[in-house]
């Protein structure tokens, strides 16, 4: 073989795929790039909440942290009533009972006060993770939407990228549009 001098022939001839040919192409590319593919499949993470979910506990909780003072000052106040009712021999009357009582429904305001803050408190919270769940799982559907067109717009794109012409040559490169059809 000589380089030297002399010209060398080059010849090519353009024609039209076939659907058929077009076919061919596509699925022998999908198996020569494969691996290089972008995925085709979104991977949508899951939703982390403060509490799994268990808004009972959550508000039980709430509920404990919010009348643990008035537990103790209730403790106190009864205690403080009985060494003075036990003092003063009138333990076992029924005025005892009766301060006890009275120690009790003073309390029960607040203790109803602390469970409204609690549900309120846990209505809030469970609101703002139902509208966190809500925006994310719009944004997960998009994605998941987009992501099964990666494949076909990646293929379509490499394949267009050339001259775009609808056709294969006998010389150095070929080209084949393939057409998407439009995501939904």
């Amino acid at each position: 073989m000589s380089l030297s001098g002399g010209k060398q022939k080059s010849s090519s001839s353009t024609t039209m795929l076939t659907p058929q040919e077009q076919e061919s192409y596509y699925n022998r590319a999908l198996q020569n790039i494969g691996s290089s593919l972008p995925q085709d499949v979104y991977a949508a993470p899951e939703q982390q909440t403060l509490t799994g979910g268990d808004y009972t506990k959550l508000q039980d909780d709430m509920f404990t942290g919010f009348t643990a003072g008035l537990d103790h000052s209730k403790a106190q106040d009864l205690e403080n009533f009985n060494n003075s009712a036990g003092s003063k021999g009138i333990w076992s009357s029924g005025l005892a009972l009766k301060g006890e009582q009275d120690i009790n429904e003073g309390y029960n305001p607040a203790y109803a006060a602390a469970g409204a803050d609690a549900t309120q408190a846990t209505m809030g919270a469970k609101q703002n993770e139902l509208a966190q769940g809500n925006q994310m799982s719009m944004t997960n559907a998009a994605l998941l939407d987009a992501s099964k067109w990666k494949k076909a717009d990646f293929l379509s794109n490499l394949w267009t990228a050339g001259k775009g012409s609808n056709s294969q040559s006998s010389g150095s490169s070929w080209n084949a549009k393939i057409e998407v059809p439009p995501p939904g």
